[in-house]
């Protein structure tokens, strides 16, 4: 998730801010804010220019968002999956002691 989030994401993200910024040239921030919160395009003023805004608050924003608490709750669980890992690790290491340990004595 990170790579796609740092690699494509950025793009996305890129694309959405430029826009936006069309968007607030051409039609007004109000109307800019308008259209990324649901508003067609085509009811705002200055509707051709709100068209890419309209299909980046569609497509590109929730894809960021998802992407991010993606990113944020894999940063946030991989901690205790680590550490789980390790515990598992330790409690092999140690089974393979013991076994180690019956075979020398048995010879």
């Amino acid at each position: 998730m990170q790579q796609w989030l740092f690699s494509w994401g950025l793009v996305l993200a890129a694309l959405a801010a430029v826009s936006f910024g069309l968007s607030v040239w051409k039609a007004g921030f109000a109307n800019a804010v308008e259209v990324m919160l649901g508003k067609s395009p085509l009811e705002v003023s200055g509707r051709w220019w709100n068209v890419p805004l309209g299909i980046a608050s569609w497509l590109a924003v929730p894809a960021l968002t998802g992407a991010l608490v993606a990113y944020l709750v894999e940063r946030r669980v991989r901690p205790w999956s680590d550490k789980e890992a390790l515990d598992k690790q330790d409690e092999i290491f140690k089974k393979f002691d013991e076994r180690l340990q019956e075979l020398r004595g048995s010879e």
